[in-house]
């Protein structure tokens, strides 16, 4: 069985961190939450952009990243 760290999350954040209920550190809701949180610009700046990018170079016509310029 394998746990996502989300899920541990959830779990510290009802039990052993806080008292928060249950309908707001849901795992599903934690994931959608840390997503929003995530800014374009840090992505720009991870070595998987950059892969990424190299990528559509060497197989164009393909786009995986939205063109944002």
């Amino acid at each position: 069985m394998e746990i996502a760290v989300v899920e541990v999350l959830s779990l510290g954040l009802r039990k052993a961190i806080g008292t928060n209920k249950t309908v707001d550190v849901e795992a599903n809701s934690l994931e959608r939450n840390l997503r929003l949180a995530y800014e374009v610009a840090y992505f720009y700046k991870t070595q998987l952009y950059w892969e990424i990018r190299k990528w559509e170079t060497n197989n164009q016509p393909f786009h995986v990243l939205q063109i944002l310029e």
